[in-house]
């Protein structure tokens, strides 16, 4: 499996996970917040190896 074809199940994993358990998420908020997250992790990277 590719890393897009992982990135894609993870997604759908997580969003069948939050469903049974009754919290609505849709695949692609659940991609926004993973692309915001990581954005915000290299920004700190990139803060502390200065």
């Amino acid at each position: 499996m590719k890393g897009t074809e992982k990135y894609n199940e993870a997604v759908k994993y997580f969003v069948a996970s939050m469903s049974r358990n009754k919290i609505k998420v849709t695949d692609e908020e659940v991609k926004a917040l993973i692309e915001s997250t990581l954005r915000e992790w290299k920004d700190e990277l990139n803060k502390q190896m200065k």
